[in-house]
């Protein structure tokens, strides 16, 4: 069996493909300081872990998947917290994986990836292991959406798909085309009893990553299909609802102007960001080699962002630090050179030097 994903690479694709790439070009070259890299990192993993498992039913915000992962204890049920866990051990694992020197993702990835995704959740048995029962997908409404092929397809099917992710030929394919076409190919399959989309999703990052398209880690995919996941569901669903041509994989040209969109739209958005962060020409020279700790980040983030910060406003970003350690960081950011004070006493504002 050989799997051969047929597309067509319309306008559309190719615009999305542009501007995701002219994105990163900026993103990747703009002077950032550490501390900030740090925390858009930070950010874009707390996003994808929310919004990966929110797609599938969980019912914590953003704030209570920042608390989790920052080792903090919350009300809540017990598996919706190990959902957040196991989705931050997924991207450890995808961190891992791009770290070491083999490129071609395998059978025993894809198996990790599931185990990591549904520990505790599913009985072990099910965990990391191809499914031996019928699947189907329905609707909210309980309408079935999809068939999935047949258990005892499920490992040809799967060895066929990897075959191609690493074959030479699809090496060379554009990785925002690579990773979508991967994304779709673990949906249709649907290998697992359950967590196929989130394996879906880990799996298309980890082709992104391992083909150079990893932006500093610095966005997340899964927020933008969680932001409306209508559509996100439909685009699945019209290339699966297609006619079939005989011995002919489904056409996924809507699916892949789809997902390339949601790349374009993500890395504009971390862009703007970085765009606004660096695009005060003085601020671009100081800030290229100089180490701040994150909280004087965040204070010239926030200077950045509004022109000015004065006592009022860095108690509000900071309430849990006293006005001495605040003025403390401005001292040094003065002595830097890269903030000036405007008045005296209280009535003392900072801004750009």
């Amino acid at each position: 069996m050989i799997l051969q994903p047929r597309y067509s690479i319309t306008n559309s694709t190719l615009s999305n493909i542009a501007k995701a790439a002219a994105a990163k070009e900026i993103i990747e070259n703009a002077p950032l300081v550490p501390a900030l890299e740090v925390k858009f990192r930070q950010e874009a993993l707390v996003k994808t872990v929310h919004h990966s498992t929110h797609l599938e039913g969980n019912p914590l915000d953003l704030a209570s998947a920042k608390e989790i992962l920052d080792g903090r204890d919350i009300e809540a049920d017990i598996h919706n917290i190990q959902e957040i866990i196991n989705l931050r051990n997924v991207l450890k694992f995808i961190e891992q994986k791009i770290t070491s020197s083999d490129t071609k993702i395998t059978i025993g990835d894809l198996l990790t990836i599931h185990h990591l995704t549904v520990y505790r959740i599913l009985p072990a048995k099910f965990a990391g292991e191809f499914r031996t029962a019928p699947a189907v997908v329905k609707d909210k409404a309980g309408r079935l959406i999809y068939t999935a092929p047949k258990p005892h397809e499920v490992p040809n099917l799967v060895e066929a798909f990897l075959t191609w992710l690493n074959s030479p030929t699809a090496v060379k394919i554009h990785p925002l085309i690579r990773a979508a076409v991967a994304h779709y190919e673990i949906v249709r399959i649907h290998p697992f009893s359950d967590g196929n989309g989130r394996t879906a999703r880990a799996v298309s990052t980890l082709v992104l990553f391992l083909s150079g398209f990893d932006v500093k880690e610095f966005f997340s995919l899964d927020e933008y299909f969680d932001l409306d996941p209508g559509r996100y569901y439909a685009a699945l669903k019209k290339v699966s609802d297609k006619p079939q041509l005989a011995g002919k994989s489904a056409n996924l040209t809507p699916w892949i102007e789809y997902f390339t969109q949601a790349v374009a739209v993500e890395l504009n958005k971390v862009k703007e960001r970085v765009l606004k962060l660096s695009r005060d020409a003085r601020l671009k020279r100081k800030l290229g080699q100089l180490a701040l700790s994150e909280r004087q980040a965040r204070l010239m983030e926030y200077i950045q962002d509004y022109g000015k910060i004065a006592s009022g406003e860095w108690r509000r970003l900071f309430p849990e630090y006293s006005d001495d350690t605040i003025l403390r960081d401005l001292k040094e950011l003065i002595s830097k050179k890269v903030v000036r004070k405007k008045g005296k006493t209280k009535a003392a504002v900072y801004l750009l030097a």
